[in-house]
């Protein structure tokens, strides 16, 4: 596949729109301790989730699975999964963005969504759960 007819896994939005989504819908990390936690922050958006340089700002109010969804995420490694809150907020579906106050995304490599196509490309997929604070 050359330049011209590289399928694009990610909508592009632009670098305002993600941080007003990011501002809006909170990152959800689960430790082991303490249960869910939650990252509210827009700084980083465009590093790894696991590694954006902040550390989770409070446990999550209770939350209710809306639905789930399959994202892409860019890889240098193909055997280690780093979301960035940025590709999350672009592969939002429309039709839920205005439901959504948080998103997990599945920390672990899964074969529930493999995609060839995206994985020759450079991009692994994951299962990422949108939720609805209850």
């Amino acid at each position: 596949m050359n330049d011209m007819t590289k399928k694009t896994f990610i909508p592009q939005f632009s670098r305002k729109e993600l941080i007003a989504r990011a501002a809006r819908i909170h990152t959800l990390l689960r430790d082991e301790k303490t249960g869910v936690l939650m990252n509210s922050t827009t700084e980083n958006i465009f590093n790894a989730i696991t590694f954006n340089g902040s550390t989770p700002t409070k446990v999550a109010p209770p939350v209710t699975e809306i639905t789930r969804i399959k994202t892409y995420h860019r890889f240098s490694a193909s055997v280690y999964l780093k979301p960035s809150i940025a590709e999350v907020m672009a592969q939002i579906p429309k039709e839920f963005l205005h439901q959504v106050d948080a998103f997990e995304v599945i920390l672990f490599l899964q074969r529930e969504y493999h995609d060839s196509d995206a994985w020759s490309s450079g991009f692994h997929t994951a299962t990422t759960v949108l939720y609805k604070y209850a």
